[in-house]
């Protein structure tokens, strides 16, 4: 038995520097065993024996209790195999991924769990999330600052903020993200955030479906529905653009409430109609400002007015 032990612990060792040679030469992919048995075990165990500047891969299977730093990395890619999870091992004080001055970091098919924040895309990184479920985060489920990504495919649901956009950040979706019961706003977009929406559905979230305070959304294709608050909160010189096919209807409030040099143009059809405050599209001093809310809402009851 001892002689096997020494034997395993032998080629342990072997396989650890042939990988850490492999790795450091050419990038490498590497499975990762969260809570099983294998040379590597942890997320942070695989990202300590990558060479940061050549394209790597990570395979992640099972269960991973823990917070993920992943900083400085140039085309790092860690996919979930059927199952994957990554929980918050803070008790709910730290992000439970964090990335920072990285480009193209890619996170596809995980359940993420708790924390602050579920994934954390910061200090300049481009960030690409694909087939993910984020819940249970405390202040938001995904945040950007300073940072560009895109979203595909992925549920972001009972978080205090489903997903947030903050300072110059750039978000695009490629459709089919549902954005879900979060405790406050679905989408919020503030200090210069953009977020471009093709074919999501925003909806049963306890604020605004999307909140605006300087910031500006794209949207096409996709429904905001039976938010709490009103569908869309378009404040502090911020705009949207409705390209064509959206839905804003059965909302708590307003369909879409703007003020204070906000702007909101319906470029194509869509229906923005049967809002519970009486007014799909709300408009409000000071200085609100609409194109197309008289004709391309689908019937939907205004205040604005149009020249």
């Amino acid at each position: 038995m001892k002689d096997n032990v020494s034997r395993f612990r032998v080629l342990a060792i072997a396989f650890g520097c042939l990988l850490a040679f492999s790795i450091s030469a050419r990038g490498a992919e590497i499975p990762v065993f969260c809570g099983g048995k294998g040379p590597v075990t942890t997320i942070k165990g695989a990202l300590r024996l990558l060479n940061p500047i050549v394209p790597n891969t990570l395979i992640i299977n099972g269960t991973c209790t823990e917070n993920v730093v992943i900083n400085g990395f140039n085309r790092l890619t860690l996919k979930g195999k059927t199952g994957a999870t990554i929980n918050d091992a803070s008790g709910g004080n730290a992000i439970v991924v964090f990335i920072g001055d990285s480009t193209d970091v890619a996170l596809e098919g995980f359940a993420i769990n708790g924390g602050t924040i579920g994934i954390f895309c910061s200090r300049f990184s481009v960030c690409r999330f694909d087939g993910n479920t984020v819940q249970g985060a405390s202040v938001a489920g995904i945040q950007f600052v300073q940072s560009r990504g895109t979203l595909d495919t992925n549920t972001i649901q009972r978080n205090g903020n489903g997903l947030v956009v903050l300072e110059s950040s750039s978000v695009r979706t490629f459709g089919g993200s549902v954005i879900q019961n979060n405790q406050n706003d679905g989408v919020g977009v503030d200090t210069g955030g953009s977020f471009a929406s093709f074919g999501d559905s925003i909806r049963d979230n306890g604020g605004s479906g999307i909140g605006l305070n300087h910031g500006f959304a794209l949207l096409l294709g996709t429904s905001v529905t039976r938010n709490s608050g009103n569908g869309l909160t378009v404040l502090a010189h911020s705009s949207v653009d409705f390209e064509s096919a959206d839905v804003v209807t059965n909302n708590g409030a307003s369909g879409i409430f703007l003020r204070d040099l906000s702007y909101v143009e319906f470029r194509g059809p869509s229906t923005v109609t049967g809002n519970s405050s009486g007014l799909d599209v709300a408009c409000f001093p000071q200085f609100p400002a609409t194109r197309g809310a008289l004709t391309n809402t689908g019937g939907g009851i205004t205040n604005c007015t149009e020249p």
